[in-house]
């Protein structure tokens, strides 16, 4: 779908899938965060936002977000997409 996209729309900027988003394609894929966001790169992917950045207590984020990843992962995930030089939107 992100190359198809970028086929119609070449100059749309695909900031898009939170670190969640990406936690959960890894777990279903059996990938690593970084291979998964390698892919998605090259299929179009320009930036991350920062869904879930609010509630980086485990303990709240189980409270609140249950079946989503925890704190440690989601930082992962953004440490992986900078690895990668995608923009984001954690520091």
């Amino acid at each position: 779908m992100f190359r198809q996209l970028k086929d119609l729309y070449p100059n749309l900027k695909l900031h898009a899938l939170g670190p969640p988003e990406i936690a959960h394609v890894a777990k279903l894929e059996g990938m690593s965060h970084y291979d998964v966001l390698k892919e998605l790169k090259s299929a179009g992917l320009d930036s991350l936002p920062g869904a879930g950045a609010g509630i980086l207590s485990d303990r709240v984020r189980r409270l609140i977000s249950k079946g989503k990843c925890g704190g440690a992962e989601w930082l992962d995930v953004m440490r992986a997409a900078h690895r990668l030089h995608l923009t984001t939107r954690a520091p």
